[in-house]
């Protein structure tokens, strides 16, 4: 018996007489725990599982599982689906520039995340300069409140000579 069918026998069974006739290694206690903390319903109930999962034996925990998940009675006709949770994306205030800006000077992640909080108080200086100098589009201007005619003040972008690697030292 697979993963899914076991976690759908936890919720949908009335009786735990299918817990005996599974193999300990089909059972896995920490994939199942994963599971029920991630279902809404059954997060509080499975917290009283947390200390079980690695002290019981497989069959013991399912039927711990089985016995906590509805206490009250009442199974659910079908087994729950839960959407696994995604990576909160946290990006930087001027995320857009500080990639042109690290591939323009050729800089490290670590050498760019030292140096963000001097740009960004550069950028706030004068936004306005640094959108036109990077090209940055029009709707990054307008997320920022900054009025687009602004960029046709400052031209085109001047041509600057960087040195690159170990001759910006010497």
């Amino acid at each position: 018996m697979n993963i899914f069918e076991i976690i759908k026998h936890l919720f949908t069974s009335k009786s735990s007489s299918w817990i005996l006739e599974l193999d300990d290694k089909d059972i896995s206690p920490v994939v199942i725990q994963r599971f029920l903390v991630l279902h809404n319903m059954s997060m509080k109930k499975s917290r009283l599982l947390n200390k079980f999962v690695y002290t019981l034996s497989p069959k013991q925990y399912l039927s711990a599982v089985w016995s906590v998940l509805f206490f009250d009675g009442k199974k659910l006709n079908k087994a729950p689906f839960i959407r696994y949770p995604k990576k909160s994306d946290n990006t930087e205030k001027y995320h857009f520039i500080h990639k042109k800006i690290k591939r323009q000077y050729e800089m490290s992640d670590k050498d760019l995340e030292i140096m963000i909080p001097f740009i960004n108080a550069e950028i706030d200086k004068d936004k306005p300069k640094w959108f036109s100098y990077y090209g940055i589009d029009a709707h990054e201007w307008k997320m920022n409140d900054i009025d687009i005619d602004l960029m046709k003040d400052y031209g085109d972008r001047p041509k600057v000579e960087v040195k690159k690697g170990l001759d910006a030292f010497f």
